[in-house]
């Protein structure tokens, strides 16, 4: 018999749900068979059965004071163990899958996004929707759109300016949604209000606009920023991943997850909280 025959033995006896359950069961040892069979609530002949299908295929073996794990099941065991979690974040998998799909990618932008995304952490973020964004152009679009459906909140951490983006976001801060923005330093922001003054020619709507930013919730600080993200009402979110060295845009995921908002939720405040005032408003 092959160690591959082994191997299939050992994984078609753990396919028995009775015999799996008796393997987690059997961690501690089984010093009584009595006792294990009322609380795995099995009848004599299915323990027994199962039992010693474990034993057959060298999991188990019976000592003097019942029954314990060889070696090869103790080894089993501990491989479970490890492989749980990673069951248990299937979502991470997905996104690393669909990331590795994208033949433009590096191995330098690969380990880039793995570590922006946080991957090697596996927190146990459920993410319900991911989207992969590969232009900027169209990752302008889908943040105009996040914008528009804000309710309440906008925490925006941004390196770049586009007069689509921030005539989105002024419309959201006149639905009264609270809104904070970091951008990438002081002479950035100063230069994106230089581009509204002219596109827009109408040199009372500037002031007017400015006007009513000083007493809307409207929140602006500046900072060097790695990358550039957002999080609206705390269940929607972007992260670019820019590439390595040039730090450019290379990519940008979309997500809908409460618990990847909450941790980029913790980077923006750090942000926050370590960011310049902005003057000019």
């Amino acid at each position: 018999m092959t160690t591959f025959d082994d191997m299939l033995r050992i994984l078609s006896t753990l396919s028995s749900t009775d015999a799996l359950a008796i393997f987690l069961y059997a961690k501690d040892g089984i010093p009584s068979s009595k006792k294990a069979i009322t609380q795995l609530r099995l009848t004599q002949k299915r323990f027994y059965i199962r039992l010693k299908s474990l034993i057959d295929v060298n999991l188990i073996e019976k000592t003097e004071k019942g029954y314990r794990y060889t070696t090869l099941g103790t080894i089993v065991f501990n491989l479970g163990n490890k492989l749980m979690p990673i069951l248990e974040n299937k979502a991470r998998l997905v996104v690393m899958d669909k990331i590795s799909q994208i033949d433009a990618l590096s191995p330098q932008e690969m380990y880039k996004i793995a570590e922006v995304l946080s991957l090697e952490e596996l927190i146990g973020d459920l993410v319900h929707e991911i989207k992969i964004v590969d232009t900027f152009e169209k990752a302008v679009i889908n943040v105009v759109n996040l914008v528009n459906k804000a309710e309440n909140s906008i925490y925006f951490a941004s390196k770049y300016f586009d007069i689509k983006v921030s005539e989105a976001c002024m419309t959201s801060i006149q639905r009264g949604v609270s809104s904070y923005f970091i951008v990438d330093g002081q002479d950035q922001f100063s230069n994106a209000f230089q581009v509204i003054k002219s596109v827009v020619k109408n040199p009372s709507y500037i002031k007017t606009m400015l006007q009513y930013l000083k007493i809307s919730k409207f929140f602006c600080r500046s900072a060097n920023l790695p990358y550039t993200f957002m999080i609206i009402d705390g269940k929607y979110a972007m992260l670019e991943v820019p590439k390595p060295f040039t730090n450019t845009f290379s990519l940008s995921f979309f997500f809908n997850s409460e618990l990847l908002c909450k941790k980029l939720m913790d980077n923006f405040n750090t942000i926050w909280n370590n960011a310049s005032e902005i003057k000019a408003i």
